[in-house]
C-alpha cells in the first residue's frame, strides 16, 4: 500500500514524442524531474485537483474537458527513502503557455532517450516512461 497518493497531468508535445516535467527548488524534497501534480485535496475531485496543481506550478489553465485516464503506477517516492508513492496519471491539455510558478524553478521535456536519466524520478523512468512508449502513447 502507498504512503503517498497523488495524481498528475501527462502533458504531450505535438507530436507525441516528449512530455511535460517540472523541477522543484532545491531546498525541496526532491530536485528531480517530476510530472505535473500532486495530492488530491479534502473535497476535491481529480478534475479539480488537477487544475488547481496545473494553475499553481504552471500558471495555466487545465481544459477538464480533455482530462482522461492513463493509468496508476507506483514506486519509491522521490527524495522519501523508504516510501511508496501511487500515482493516478491522467492526460490533459492546457490553455496558455507553461512557465515555472510557484515551488516549481524549471521546466522540461522528457522521452524515451530518458530511461536512464537519474534526474528524473524512478517512476518516471521505470514505471511511466516504459508503459507509455509500450502503450504507443509516447511515440518514439
Amino acid at each position: 500500500m502507498a504512503d503517498i497518493n497523488e495524481s498528475a497531468l501527462l502533458i504531450l508535445n505535438e507530436d507525441r514524442t516528449k512530455f511535460l516535467v517540472d523541477h522543484k527548488s532545491k531546498e525541496d524534497v526532491t530536485s528531480q524531474w517530476l510530472m505535473p501534480g500532486g495530492s488530491i485535496e479534502a473535497g476535491e475531485s481529480v478534475e479539480e485537483s488537477l487544475a488547481r496543481e496545473v494553475g499553481e506550478e504552471l500558471n495555466c489553465q487545465l481544459d477538464v474537458s480533455t482530462v482522461k485516464f492513463v493509468g496508476e503506477y507506483e514506486a519509491p517516492a522521490a527524495g522519501l527513502p523508504g516510501k511508496i508513492v501511487n500515482i493516478k496519471l491522467y492526460s490533459g491539455s492546457i490553455v496558455g503557455q507553461p512557465v515555472p510558478n510557484s515551488e516549481i524553478v524549471a521546466l522540461g521535456w522528457l522521452g524515451k532517450n530518458d530511461r536512464d536519466n537519474q534526474e528524473v524520478s524512478e517512476i518516471i523512468r521505470e514505471k511511466i516512461i516504459p508503459d507509455l512508449l509500450e502503450r504507443g502513447i509516447l511515440l518514439s
